[in-house]
């Protein structure tokens, strides 16, 4: 089925807190680490570098019913840095809080709820899908769903949901303070299998952006649409194989901010989502590309995006994990492109049963550098890149509520 979801950055469930059983779970935890950044600031040609603390308390809330269950949670990270960059400490440098209700209304019906919020100096983990990046600012994310699906006959399934998603970015100075936009999102799918292995979905997704800038003086609206019509395979080509591929047209119209310009642009072209995904018993591999409407921001628009990823999990042991996330992005936004390149490794020992140490370590690159201005994103003919470094010990406990 066509999901309408919540992309919360927090984790649903921490590693190794499973319930065992049903009922009230709460599981609290902090976390404290040691961080290196070879350009704090994200900015071409810098050599702004530092290493800061991280301190990250949390908690965790579970709920488990034969027919329904409830997940929330709520963290924040405070970070110091060495007297140099003071400006940069701060106790609440991010939060996010997320939550998440599914329940079966009947024997052929089900909802699901669900909302997030991101409050962080870091934007590009608010515009994670595009894997754009820019200086740092306070940056904020709220996102909202719902979901209604039922069984329509005994071949055939429904479903229907709408999505709320508010970014905001704040930028120095007064006059401007702000930019981002609103998008609502309303998402439909009709689902039947085609064989034992198969099973398809027509559906059809509507988009509306409302841009948060002062509109231009002589245009009669700012607002941004699009429609997308798309089928979707869904096959297990084995027990440990999985395939999807998703297609379809879409049409996109609004008025947009191009350089040296402003006027209605109307877009056609092609939506996708393939995936393929092996599973086995200590290791899972994905291989995706998507290339999507994923962000909109200001008069700019919709940010139009290709997205090639791999992710590798391996498990050696119950208490050892090693993860790897190589990612590849190209962006158009009012005609100007933009690439991106993202490497992510993690490796994570779990020695007790309440406490993990983790090592990880993130690679990011763009070839054109982006700041914030009234029509959103802007982009100037300079490349940046970073390497950050991190260490980390948490200590976690789930009390059964019961």
């Amino acid at each position: 089925m066509i999901q309408v979801s919540v992309s919360a950055t927090a984790s649903a469930q921490l590693y190794g807190t499973k319930p065992e059983r049903q009922g009230w779970y709460v599981t609290p935890s902090i976390a404290a680490g040691g961080l290196y950044e070879d350009n704090v600031f994200f900015v071409p040609g810098s050599d702004a570098s530092s290493p800061f603390a991280r301190l990250t308390p949390g908690i965790e809330v579970q709920y488990r019913r034969r027919s329904r269950s409830f997940d929330a949670g709520y963290n924040f990270d405070a970070e110091r840095y060495p007297e140099e960059f003071d400006a940069l400490t701060k106790l609440f440098a991010r939060q996010e809080a997320y939550g998440e209700y599914e329940a079966a209304v009947d024997r052929r019906s089900s909802i699901r709820l669900a909302g997030s919020f991101l409050s962080t100096t870091r934007p590009e983990e608010v515009l994670q899908d595009t894997g754009l990046l820019s200086t740092r600012r306070l940056s904020r994310s709220v996102v909202a769903s719902a979901r209604f699906a039922r069984r329509l006959s005994r071949r055939l399934s429904g479903e229907v949901g709408y999505l709320l998603s508010v970014r905001d970015f704040e930028r120095p100075g007064s006059e401007i303070p702000t930019t981002g936009g609103t998008v609502h999102a309303l998402v439909t799918g009709v689902s039947m299998p085609i064989s034992r292995r198969t099973l398809g979905t027509l559906g059809y997704t509507a988009r509306l952006l409302i841009p948060e800038e002062v509109p231009v003086a002589s245009a009669p609206s700012v607002n941004f649409s699009s429609h997308v019509v798309t089928f979707q395979i869904a096959r297990r080509v084995s027990k440990q194989i999985d395939l999807n591929v998703t297609l379809g047209p879409r049409v996109s119209e609004g008025l947009q901010a191009t350089p040296g310009d402003v006027g209605v642009l109307r877009d056609f072209g092609p939506e996708a989502d393939a995936s393929i995904a092996l599973r086995a018993k200590n290791k899972r591999f994905e291989l995706r590309y998507t290339k999507t409407q994923q962000q909109a921001l200001g008069l700019g628009g919709f940010t139009n995006t290709e997205r090639y990823t791999f992710r590798a999990v391996l498990d050696p042991t119950v208490r050892t994990r090693f993860e790897a996330t190589p990612a590849y992005y190209k962006n158009e936004r009012a005609g100007i492109d933009t690439t991106s390149i993202q490497v992510d490794m993690r490796a994570q020992y779990q020695f007790r049963r309440s406490a993990l140490v983790e090592a990880s370590y993130r690679f990011q690159y763009q070839d054109r550098f982006a700041f914030f201005t009234t029509g959103g994103i802007e982009i100037v003919d300079q490349s940046t890149r970073r390497n950050t470094f991190m260490v980390s010990f948490k200590l976690f406990k789930t009390y059964d509520m019961n």
